[in-house]
């Protein structure tokens, strides 16, 4: 294989050289290097590579680089739909679009001297696994749109991440991150990441760090003490979660996470804030020990499968806490009135005061009351079905005690009476239960609701770059909009 010095050649002839590219080893030092070259060797008398260096060389595969090379210069590989790997040994920056559309790039190595990896570095990449060193800075979409990227590991740490880093990520993603202790939005809507393992340095979760994490499975989080509002909202595939040294979860933290089944807190449990897993709707346990730990009204609306509660003390109300205050009311009041109703019968039956229109009456006036709190249920969208299914079997027993009671009386008319309200107070109760619209078209409503979700998500989304680009001008993202980044002449002095 021929090796040609692009510096001499150009030098002397003043054209670019035309010997076959395959037949090629390039010697780059400086400048800008023809877009037929296929392989490159970086000269070692040079520490960095320049701006647009490789620019649109499609055809380069490989490129044999040096521990003393420091930079990788703007768009410095854009589009090198070739190369498969590169190693970076000694390099501290990797600037803006460095590697941007390398549509064949799945290898990457790092030194432990890297320090930052610019705006969009890797993005639109074909990357499968990434080991970053610690102390590194990672600018915003770095690796957005890196569809095949599966392993994550940010060892000992990182300056910071910034937003977006990691958007786009659609395939199952695995993240390994130690050496940090605060987590802010980098990971918002990087809809691939499947599964998170943080270290035990960890201690706090901003706002919205995962929220729109549509893959995201598990999570541990061995030593998390404060997770704030919409953390983890709108991760509609987090199953399992292990949070032991939590103390206080925000606001919307874990809302829509629809697949989550059962959570646990510790015993130091100190503050759930309002709705923080409102509209969970496969969560069926609950365990919190709580001392004197608070959890904030409406924490669990809208979670129709949750059956079991283990709550003790330091609860402002479990009835409010669930978002049935209005369903209490209204049984607590209907409740009272039919037991007074049914008194009153008895009473007037035993001083016969009454005759048999009286009571058919007042039968009606039963019926009717038993269609109206089953209309309320309902209406309720059943916030906790089962709950409440509960609630008017153990009331269907009490009325039934109450009419047995009766029974001793003579009057066939009012035991006849009885027999139909117990039965009309049977059949509703089984055909509200299973009748019910909102029991039957329970997965319509969610498709619905989640197909809503999708298009909000997208125009999230699109709301995210249009407002980048604009905070940005010419940057990075422009390029991204306009689909082909291109340098100006200026970007190589």
């Amino acid at each position: 294989m021929a090796i040609l010095d692009h510096q001499l050649t150009v030098a002397r002839t003043g054209t670019t050289p035309t010997t076959p590219a395959k037949d090629l080893i390039f010697i780059y030092k400086g400048g800008r290097a023809p877009e037929h070259v296929t392989h490159v060797r970086i000269d070692k008398s040079f520490d960095k590579i320049d701006d647009g260096a490789f620019e649109y060389c499609i055809s380069l595969e490989s490129i044999e680089t040096h521990n003393k090379i420091r930079s990788v210069g703007k768009y410095a590989f854009h589009r090198c739909h070739s190369l498969k790997r590169i190693k970076l040994p000694g390099v501290r920056e990797v600037d803006e679009g460095a590697f941007w559309g390398c549509t064949s790039l799945s290898e990457l190595e790092f030194g432990v001297g890297l320090q930052r990896i610019g705006e969009g570095a890797f993005s639109h990449c074909t990357l499968k696994r990434l080991v970053i060193p610690s102390r590194v800075t990672i600018e915003k979409c770095a690796f957005i749109d890196c569809a095949e990227l599966t392993d994550v590991e940010l060892s000992g740490g990182f300056d910071s991440i910034e937003r977006g880093a990691f958007f786009g990520c659609r395939s199952p993603l695995r993240l390994k991150i130690s050496g940090i202790t605060i987590i802010n939005e980098e990971f918002i809507g990087s809809s691939g990441i499947s599964d998170v393992e943080f270290s035990e340095e960890l201690e706090l979760v901003r706002a919205n760090a995962f929220s729109r994490c549509a893959s995201l499975k598990s999570m541990v989080m061995p030593s998390v003490t404060a997770i704030e509002k919409y953390a983890f909202s709108d991760c509609t595939s987090l199953k399992s979660m292990k949070m032991p040294s939590v103390l206080t979860i925000g606001a919307y933290a874990f809302n829509n996470c629809e697949e989550l089944t059962d959570l646990e807190v510790p015993v130091d449990f100190e503050l759930m804030e309002k709705y923080a897993f409102h509209k969970c709707h496969s969560l069926k346990r609950i365990a919190i020990p709580l001392k004197d730990g608070v959890i904030s009204d409406n924490a669990f609306t809208e979670c129709e499968e949750l059956t079991k509660v283990d709550l003790v003390g330091g609860v402002h109300s479990t009835i409010y806490t669930f978002g049935l205050e209005s369903s209490r009311d209204e049984m607590k009041k209907e409740m009272n009135q039919i037991n007074l109703d049914l008194l009153q019968i008895k009473r007037d039956r035993e001083s016969a005061r009454i005759d048999n229109k009286d009571v058919a009456d007042i039968t009606k006036s039963i019926q009717r009351w038993i269609k109206s709190i089953l209309e309320k249920y309902t209406k309720l969208e059943a916030q906790h079905s089962k709950l409440l299914k509960e609630a008017v079997k153990g009331a269907q027993k009490q009325w039934l005690s109450l009419f047995s009671g009766l029974t001793t009386i003579d009057n066939d008319e009012f035991i006849t009476a009885k027999g139909k309200v117990m039965l009309q107070l049977r059949e509703t109760v089984m055909s509200t239960a299973a009748d019910a619209p909102h029991e039957l078209s329970k997965k319509d409503i969610r498709k619905k609701k989640t197909e809503e979700e999708n298009a909000k998500k997208a125009a999230a989304k699109q709301q995210f770059f249009a407002k980048q680009q604009d905070m940005m001008g010419g940057g990075f993202l422009s390029r991204l909009a306009a689909g082909v980044p291109s340098l100006e002449k200026k970007d190589l002095r």
